[in-house]
Parts: C-alpha cells; structure tokens; sequence
C-alpha cells in the first residue's frame, strides 16, 4: 500500500497543515494540496474549462480556483481558443512536447511563459498537438 504525504498550503506565510493519505477536505477556494513525488498518469484527464473540443486538463493539485492551480494541459491536433484572455493570477507555462502556438507564434518543446496578472494574452492553437505544464497563482499584496 502507498502512502503518500500531503502538505496543505493556504497562502504565502499561513498556517500549514501536515498528514497523509488523500487530499483533506477545502475550507478555502484557494487551497491546493501538496504531494510527495508520485506518477501523475493516474490521475483523470478532463475538459479544459474556457477551451473548445479537444483541450484537456489532469489537475494536479487545487483547481477550485482556476487561479489556484497545478496542471497539464494537452491540446489534441488542431485544437485550440480563439479568444485572447486576461486574468487576475499568475500563470506559468513550460512546454513538455509537441508545439504550443499563442498569440500566431508556435513555440517548442522546451519554451517557457512566466505571465504576470493583467497580460492579455492568446489565442491558443496547437496544430499537431502538445503537453504544457502550468503553476497558477495569486500573490496577496
């Protein structure tokens, strides 16, 4: 049987709470859960909120709040978003394969976007496909 560690964070300099087993029971919208190292192919792929067709997400960890999250996107070929999107988090994306296009840019495997809130940015489009990786946050001022 595995056990698996979780540490749940509230916020920058807030309480955390230490235990294992599965993921605790959400008092907040912007809590996510922290895991020890695990394989995250056992977890559900979904569809992607806000995108079209063939646009889906395995959360890794939050997802209450879109802007409170950990996840991969994987954009099946020739899916995408038209719309250009700003919203109120942080947004960091790391390209594990395939060709990301954003904003009529492709970029590959590899590349990274660290966006900060306010920054319009799009649309999405992945012509043959491709694996991001995304951290999103909020930072209390």
């Amino acid at each position: 049987m595995l056990t698996r560690r979780v540490l749940i964070a509230r916020g920058f300099g807030s309480s955390l709470v230490l235990g294992s087993g599965g993921a605790y029971p959400e008092e907040s919208p912007s809590t996510k859960e922290g895991h020890e190292l695990f394989d995250p192919r056992d977890l559900p792929w979904h569809p992607a909120p806000g995108h079209g067709p063939g646009v889906w997400e395995r959360i890794v960890s939050g997802g209450r709040d879109e802007g409170v999250t950990t996840r991969f996107l994987r954009f099946d070929p020739g899916s995408g978003r038209d719309e250009v999107v700003t919203h109120d988090f942080w947004e960091e994306i790391y390209i594990v394969s395939g060709t990301f296009e954003s904003g009529g840019r492709a970029y590959a495997a590899g590349c990274v976007a660290v966006r900060p809130p306010g920054v319009p940015h799009g649309p999405f489009h992945s012509t043959r496909g491709c694996l991001n990786f995304e951290v999103r946050y909020r930072v209390s001022q």
